[in-house]
């Protein structure tokens, strides 16, 4: 895979990560169907699973550890939030993942059958276990006794070999107040109902030096708009652009239909060099929140 292309799948992932929610950095959280044995046992040689709690159990867990006064410690003053031109952006700086290891003799079948009555069965559950994500870099491994309601066990691991730079909370507002005032974005949402991402501002990086170029926001419509526009939006490529920030800016024209708009800001040029149509995929609750 070259350079150019993962420069571009990184910032992708970095624009999605404003409304998605992380995978359990030290396993894998999905939710198997009956055609999906072979994914199973093939992950299964690498890693636990984590399997996702029933929605009431996930809570109860949840709060158990946000109650523990070394998780506050962590997670403290990693949140933020600023108004602008009346759009409230809220942001958290963490991100907290929860679940259950099955034990080792469980069977797919009975995988298939807990997961249909709803996650109840208590029995097939080895551990309940965690991940607290603390800004891009770091990382803790929770094992948690719900039976005691205490977070048991917390291991520290790094998330990157190179650290990702972070966004001061000025920087994040600054990419709010010089996206919104660009009059190619202006135009894009003249006559529609929007709000900007209520989840927060992700960084926008290079990938060799991890050096910090701006940041990225998502737009939400109420419902989608056919568009036809010439779409602002870099090529990233390290080896054609090695000074940094590695990117030459163009325009794509293209009729897309909007639910979600991506947004990159350089915070250096102190302005918007990126936006582009963010598809919505099947099955996304609507993410419209007036």
């Amino acid at each position: 895979m070259n350079k150019r292309i993962i420069t571009i799948a990184a910032i992708v992932l970095l624009l999605l990560a404003v409304v998605s929610t992380s995978v359990y950095a030290t396993g894998v959280a999905f939710s198997p169907t009956k055609d999906s044995q072979t994914n199973i046992e093939a992950t299964a040689n690498s890693k636990p699973i984590f399997y996702r709690l029933s929605l009431e159990d996930e809570k109860q867990v949840k709060q158990i550890v946000l109650s523990d006064s070394r998780i506050q410690k962590l997670i403290k003053g990693r949140e933020y939030v600023f108004n602008v031109n009346e759009h409230v952006i809220k942001g958290k700086e963490w991100g907290l993942d929860v679940g259950a290891v099955l034990k080792e003799d469980v069977t797919f079948p009975e995988i298939i059958e807990w997961l249909e009555q709803g996650r109840k069965d208590k029995t097939l559950i080895a551990e309940i276990v965690g991940e607290l994500s603390v800004g891009h870099n770091d990382a803790y491994d929770l094992s948690i006794d719900v039976e005691n309601a205490r977070v048991q066990e917390i291991e520290y691991y790094p998330r990157h070999g190179t650290p990702i730079p972070e966004l001061t909370h000025e920087e994040k507002e600054s990419v709010v107040i010089i996206a919104l005032d660009d009059h190619r974005l202006q135009e894009l949402l003249q006559g529609k109902n929007y709000t900007v991402a209520p989840e927060g501002v992700v960084v926008w990086h290079n990938s060799k030096a991890q050096m910090k170029i701006g940041g990225g926001l998502e737009i939400w419509f109420d419902r989608p708009y056919e568009i036809e526009y010439d779409w602002p939006w870099p090529e990233f490529d390290e080896e054609k652009y090695p000074v940094p920030p590695n990117y030459g800016e163009q325009t794509y024209h293209r009729t897309y239909k909007v639910k979600a708009l991506s947004i990159l800001v350089d915070l250096e040029k102190q302005r918007v060099v990126g936006i582009i149509n963010r598809p919505i995929s099947k099955g996304t609750k609507d993410l419209y929140k007036p």
